[in-house]
């Protein structure tokens, strides 16, 4: 699997912040282009600001009823009526599991409506991997995406582009996506996860504290891709929280084997000893999965 992935901080910072404003100087990542990955387009000097965490629960709805693009009702349950209410003001949003504190899954939500609002990111496609005979290849989805649609995505880069080719992009571990219609308008992208979906570059945003582990996972683990029969086929097959586990179990063996690391990022050894503790407990079979494939492939390495 192609990885783009773009320069990220190597450890826990214990703020978060946004930032707006547009970078006139960023360009669309080429998939083609074997440079694009060192690239760091997106990222802006501009005056920071707190970011306001949103809870998963948003209360009672006031959309009206979803339709597809003919004005025939889709029934998209409450699951999406309750993403395009959180996006009733946003171009897209991360909920839960992007942060130490945060367990367990993870959304992204994306909308693609057919004028841009000016009110947050207003994106016009939306790329990611996902896997086909056991190796990744980008997709897009457009508002030309057949709806209601749901199918699998893999691990690796996500990325919002808008209509003048500024993008945000996050790291996931792959899941379900769903597009979904709810007006004539607009079109919803949620990407549901049982693993953390992390904020990495962009216009619209600032990089989440576990990007830094994430991307430096992801990069390892193209090494026996490259080099190793079948590893892109074991990877491709594992579940998402098993690739999630086996990432904590190479942190775990990284920091327990130097204890300079322990000693410069403490924020990274705790949460990675309490993540894997918890995988552990509620999730063995993944947590054995990812274990293993930490072993086999030597993800553990620097």
């Amino acid at each position: 699997m192609i990885l783009q992935t773009e320069p990220v901080p190597a450890d826990l910072e214990p703020g978060l912040v946004s930032q707006d404003g547009v970078d006139a100087s960023a360009q669309r990542v080429d998939a083609s282009d074997p440079s694009a990955a060192t690239r760091n387009p997106g990222r802006l000097a501009r005056a920071e600001r707190p970011v306001r965490r949103v809870p998963r629960d948003v209360g009672g709805s006031t959309l009206g009823s979803m339709t597809n693009a003919s004005g025939d009702l889709v029934n998209g349950g409450p699951a999406l009526r309750e993403a395009a209410a959180r996006l009733a003001h946003l171009g897209f949003l991360v909920v839960g599991g992007s942060h130490p504190e945060e367990t367990g899954s993870a959304q992204l939500l994306v909308a693609l409506r057919s004028r841009p609002t000016l009110e947050h990111f207003d994106a016009d496609v939306v790329e990611h991997w996902v896997t086909s005979a056991g190796r990744g290849r980008l997709a897009e989805i457009t508002r030309a995406t057949p709806t209601l649609h749901t199918e699998p995505f893999a691990w690796g880069t996500i990325r919002a582009v808008d209509r003048v080719e500024v993008f945000n992009s996050f790291l996931a571990f792959g899941g379900d996506v769903t597009v979904a219609v709810v007006d004539p308008d607009t079109t919803i992208v949620v990407f549901d996860s049982p693993a953390p979906i992390v904020r990495s570059t962009g216009h619209s945003q600032s990089v989440d504290p576990l990007t830094g582990e994430v991307g430096a996972f992801f990069a390892r683990m193209k090494v026996p891709i490259d080099f190793q029969d079948g590893a892109e086929q074991r990877i491709a097959a594992m579940a998402p929280r098993a690739l999630y586990g086996a990432m904590l179990a190479a942190i775990q063996r990284r920091y327990a084997q130097r204890e300079a690391l322990r000693v410069a990022h403490p924020a990274v050894a705790a949460w990675a000893g309490r993540e894997a503790h918890r995988m552990r407990e509620e999730h063995r079979p993944d947590w054995d999965a990812g274990e293993a494939l930490t072993t086999d492939l030597g993800l553990d390495r620097d």
